[in-house]
């Protein structure tokens, strides 16, 4: 007999949760983000991706914006849409977030790939 456990799993990989840092050119526009090195990582989580409905979806379309994943992490404080994420050298935009009890449910629109610096 198999029981459900009360622990959500978050298999598949490790994602950052960054701000971004202020850096402005020399005309005083923010520089767009390009590196690691423009990012400051306030949480490191597992995370469990999710399939995308078809309701994701066309909430995404409503709020114009491209649901390129959905991720479940374990509920903590100060993650907000201010926020972008990690996954692998990829940066996503956070566009909206959802929870229940233990879990937050982050709708990302992927934005660019990261170099090394």
């Amino acid at each position: 007999m198999l029981v459900k456990s009360d622990f959500d799993n978050y298999i598949d990989g490790v994602v950052k949760i960054c701000r971004k840092k202020d850096k402005l050119s020399d005309f005083g526009a923010r520089q767009n983000i390009g590196t690691m090195e423009d990012l400051e990582v306030i949480k490191k989580l597992n995370y469990q991706e999710m399939l995308k409905r078809v309701q994701d979806i066309t909430f995404a379309q409503q709020e114009q914006f491209e649901l390129s994943m959905k991720i479940k992490v374990r509920k903590v404080k100060n993650i907000t849409s201010q926020n972008v994420v990690v996954i692998g050298n990829q940066m996503h935009s956070i566009k909206y977030i959802d929870s229940d009890k233990k879990n937050l449910y982050l709708y990302l629109q992927g934005e660019r790939e990261l170099g090394i610096k």
